[in-house]
């Protein structure tokens, strides 16, 4: 791979994300909308009141009342979008790491070598494994997969280290701390339906959003100030792991 090949690839990595991220942005704030106009609508909420659901039974419907639609369109409006989006950007972005990681030890194979101190993302590969390989190609995706794996079972500061060493980048202190209270917001919100618990607590310390046993927020201002610093965040790693030379 040439310098060139690798720097196009970086860049269309922080091209294809950063639209991403704006795109889910726009039609998201015109969903939304037109949910609000959806409940300021009579008519529309009285030919919603029944309504096939998906159900093994064939032709299974429900019945709601105008009072219940509205105020079901109103959470989702409010609530459920963003809580659904922020974890789909939380994802799109660790997408991104993956595959700016796998291209850097692809690029610089040296980088195979980094290991961080408490964690296991340099463990030896098997020789069984070893022996299904039927390249040196495929060795290095092997063991590229091996340190992935290990790295994102490894706590936040752990994935931040290395990838500071890995992709030789240096970003603002308090973007990775806001990037911590993301993923673990993520966290609580798949594993705890969006409830505070002790863990959340632990992982993100003075910067918790609440106390434990409460609905933790996920509305307008915090959604787009999250999709701003992911933004940020991908584009200070593009430009700085491009400064990687072999």
């Amino acid at each position: 791979m040439t310098s060139k090949e690798y720097k196009d690839k970086l860049s269309g990595f922080r091209q294809k994300k950063q639209k991403l991220i704006n795109d889910t942005f726009l039609w998201a704030t015109l969903a939304i909308k037109s949910l609000e106009v959806i409940a300021e609508s009579d008519e529309i909420i009285k030919n919603t009141s029944k309504f096939q659901v998906p159900s093994t039974i064939k032709g299974k419907t429900v019945n709601r009342k105008p009072a219940d639609i509205k105020a079901i369109i109103q959470n989702a409006s409010n609530k459920e979008i963003y809580f659904t989006l922020f974890t789909y950007i939380v994802a799109q972005f660790e997408g991104f790491l993956v595959d700016t990681i796998s291209l850097v030890l692809t690029y610089d194979q040296r980088k195979l070598r980094v290991n961080i101190q408490g964690n296991d993302n340099n463990k030896k590969v098997d020789i069984s494994e070893l022996l299904e390989c039927n390249t040196y190609e495929s060795v290095i995706e092997l063991v590229i997969e091996r340190q992935l794996g290990s790295l994102f079972y490894a706590g936040p500061k752990k994935q931040v280290e290395y990838l500071e060493k890995v992709l030789t980048i240096k970003a603002d202190e308090k973007i990775w701390d806001k990037w911590f209270e993301y993923k673990a917001t993520r966290d609580i919100i798949v594993h705890s339906s969006g409830l505070i618990n002790k863990i959340y607590i632990e992982k993100v310390g003075a910067n918790a959003r609440g106390k434990v046993g409460k609905q933790i927020v996920v509305d307008k201002n915090y959604f787009e100030d999250s999709l701003a610093t992911i933004k940020s965040l991908v584009g200070q790693i593009e430009v700085q792991a491009k400064k990687i030379t072999v």
